[in-house]
């Protein structure tokens, strides 16, 4: 059940990213993954469930940029313009640091852990995103070496950490 659960967060990245490639068009891409993004937060919400960390900075980006182009909000569009791929690490990695600084399980999100565990495992999480933040960068346009990759190297990290506190500390194998 964990690993549907993990995959439905995905679902307003999806949208976003299928959106645009059916229609080429970003305001209407980013509408429906922001609004899909939105009623996920909301679902969430409502049902108590504790949101993907990781997938919380995706869809701040989605709810910002849906923001910025139903408002035609210039100075974010120019950013998301500019950075284009690198936008949604960036999102990542302020709820990376958000998390770390005021959540207990910090961004690696792993309640079973003491406090200074999860910050050493969040802050090797957060030079793994700051890390794809560059590489979205630098390959900035190409939707695979731009966005694809570099989010699967930070869930493969995560899984990792998470996989290794669980066994150096003796609790149950943390999925997802």
């Amino acid at each position: 059940m964990n690993k549907l659960r993990a995959l439905v967060q995905f679902i307003p990245l999806t949208v976003f990213v299928f959106t645009f490639r059916l229609t080429s068009d970003w305001a209407i891409a980013f509408q429906m993954g922001g609004l899909v993004a939105l009623v996920q937060v909301v679902f969430l919400a409502f049902t108590r469930q504790k949101p993907d960390l990781i997938l919380s900075g995706v869809n701040s980006f989605l709810v910002v940029g849906a923001l910025a182009f139903a408002a035609k909000i210039e100075p974010i569009l120019m950013v998301y313009s500019r950075l284009q791929e690198a936008t949604l690490f960036l999102a990542i990695l302020l709820v990376a640091l958000i998390s770390t600084a005021t959540l207990r399980s910090g961004f690696l999100g792993v309640q079973e852990i003491p406090r200074r565990a999860a910050i050493k495992g969040s802050l090797i999480l957060i030079s793994v995103v700051a890390a794809s933040v560059f590489m979205a960068a630098h390959w900035s346009g190409n939707l695979w070496l731009a966005g694809v990759l570099p989010m699967i190297f930070i869930l493969v990290v995560r899984k990792i950490i998470r996989q290794k506190f669980a066994t150096t500390l003796g609790i149950s194998p943390i999925d997802s």
